[in-house]
């Protein structure tokens, strides 16, 4: 018996293959982007602190500062100095908000966070003026 051609399962066909190869393409490009997200660096180089510092970013200059946390990194004293900055921001407004809920107690282990951060700002001592403005 000869098989009748049919048209419909030609196209059927063709739209699977189709189908396939996209499924195909997306899941090579779906693990190819997990990938470079896993190997991404988890650390973050003295121009994006200075970028921070030079923008007056503190709360980005705190959020790098906390992701790029790691006990086997060695900073160089800008980075360091950097990092002080951002400790001096997160203390100063941890400061002020205790001192607007009248907690005296926890507004006073702020501050002296404020002036141990100061005295490893360096030369980013500008900073603290700016940031003590910038709480007012």
């Amino acid at each position: 018996m000869k098989q009748k051609f049919s048209l419909g399962k030609l196209i059927v066909s063709i739209f699977t293959v189709i189908l396939t190869i996209t499924l195909i393409l997306f899941i090579f490009v779906g693990l190819s982007n997990i990938r470079d997200i896993i190997s991404e660096p988890d650390y973050y180089t003295e121009d994006t602190y200075y970028y921070a510092l030079q923008s007056r970013d503190y709360s980005y200059l705190l959020g790098i500062t906390q992701r790029d946390a790691r006990l086997d990194k060695e900073y160089s004293e800008d980075v360091l100095a950097s990092r002080a900055v951002a400790g001096y921001f997160e203390a100063a407004t941890l400061y002020k908000a205790y001192m607007e809920a009248e907690n005296t107690e926890k507004a006073e282990v702020q501050k002296e966070r404020m002036d141990y951060y100061e005295g490893q700002m360096g030369e980013f001592q500008i900073h603290k003026s700016y940031i003590d403005e910038l709480l007012k």
